[in-house]
């Protein structure tokens, strides 16, 4: 079965990023939906925390999916090897962030509201916040 996330909050502090999701459950039955998919206090909740972020974007959903080549590396966390945003940005990146050549990452984290792209020169930690 697959599992649906949605992004309740990001935060940054222009070094760290974190971005917490909530797993989407089943609501109750409605008359449009029949039975939605939505963030409940019982949701499971994970915080994705990334040290040493060089840059970042978030798009709405609707408009950015993740490639064919990206490789799945957890339920919402994908992982692309060679990117458009990582060639535009990357060599900037290396230079103002003093991040050495070839160890700069893109990780996707894919939400149901909200896709965030992230280059990072680590992979982010994956954790499960208490409801």
């Amino acid at each position: 079965m697959y599992s649906y996330y949605w992004l309740e909050k990001l935060e940054h502090d222009g070094e760290l990023l974190v971005l917490h999701l909530a797993q989407l459950v089943r609501g109750e039955q409605d008359e449009f939906i029949g039975l939605p998919l939505v963030v409940k206090p019982e949701s499971p909740r994970f915080s994705v925390h990334f040290g040493e972020v060089g840059a970042f974007k978030t798009v709405p959903e609707m408009f950015d999916e993740v490639s064919e080549g990206a490789e799945k590396v957890g339920s919402f966390l994908f992982r692309e090897s060679s990117s458009a945003y990582m060639k535009e940005m990357g060599e900037q990146l290396e230079l103002a962030r003093d991040i050495g050549p070839g160890s700069l990452q893109h990780h996707i984290v894919y939400a149901e509201n909200a896709v965030t792209h992230v280059l990072s020169a680590h992979a982010p930690v994956v954790s499960e916040r208490s409801r």
